[in-house]
């Protein structure tokens, strides 16, 4: 019989390298060399690797998919859709190629329904301090950056209340699986609709010199394509529907993420306003 000891962390005594009370693992000698420490570190890069990419496969060819497999149970090859959300949030935040969710002060106080009111607030700080409207932008801008971060996560939770309200009473998904849905659509918007995208189209700009192609009309276009292929897609693998219904809805999972974006930046203006002044 094997001589028994007893677990660093609980302390019960057992046989075996794996304590049977709480799963602790016994540390031997050659698990404290540099040898075995690369080799964990190794197998921990290769084993995200190999779940991120199966994840951003999956994501490109079958918008859906993913989190359907995720929220029925089917996880082993995935990254979890969070984990997923907040890197493609990084990506997009250390390389904004694309200036759509980092909305600065020039462009809130032209164009948006609460511009008006956006604008005469701003004046009437600036009427009141001693601050001049150069100052007041600079720091905006270096605010509203930091805050967007951090309101990505509201329009996830924003949006998910819309599809569920398009998709009430049709399906058997949770609010949860809504978030999880919206967790992808996100994260393929920031990957795919605005890094991959800002890369493509600087490669055809420095060919063809078409600088037009990063007008605001031509990139809301490419953008509203490439969400109404998603949505359609995700129709049917995440939601199961097909026929008319699926296009019905697709139309208005794009119409809210339009309006979810309004939202979301008219919060952006308002917290980062307040938090300025």
């Amino acid at each position: 019989m094997s001589k028994k000891i007893a677990c660093e962390s609980c302390g019960h005594k057992f046989s075996g390298n794996y304590c049977n009370f709480c799963g602790e693992k016994v540390i031997k000698e050659d698990d404290r060399r540099l040898k075995h420490l690369f080799s964990e570190v190794f197998n921990a890069f290769t084993f995200v690797d190999s779940k991120l990419w199966y994840t951003l496969k999956v994501m490109l060819v079958s918008p859906g998919r993913f989190p359907r497999d995720y929220v029925e149970g089917r996880r082993l090859r995935y990254m979890r859709p969070i984990a997923l959300f907040f890197m493609a949030n990084l990506i997009y935040f250390l390389f904004p190629l694309i200036n759509t969710f980092t909305t600065d002060l020039q462009i809130q106080l032209n164009g948006f329904f609460y511009s008006d009111l956006a604008t005469s607030m701003v004046d009437g700080f600036l009427s009141t301090s001693s601050s001049t409207y150069e100052e007041f932008e600079l720091l905006y801008n270096t605010k509203t950056a930091g805050f967007s971060k951090l309101l990505l996560i509201v329009f996830v939770l924003i949006q998910a209340i819309f599809f569920a309200l398009i998709h009430i009473g049709s399906t058997k998904r949770l609010m949860a699986d809504h978030v999880a849905i919206n967790m992808e659509l996100m994260s393929f918007v920031l990957l795919i609709g605005i890094e991959l995208m800002a890369i493509f189209l600087s490669v055809v700009v420095l060919i063809t010199k078409w600088g037009f192609l990063f007008s605001n009309f031509y990139l809301t276009g490419v953008i509203i394509v490439l969400l109404g292929w998603y949505f359609f897609h995700m129709e049917k693998k995440f939601y199961g529907f097909k026929g008319i219904r699926r296009i019905i809805n697709a139309l208005f999972c794009l119409v809210s993420t339009a309006v979810t974006l309004m939202i979301y930046r008219g919060l952006l203006f308002f917290i980062t306003f307040w938090s300025t002044t």
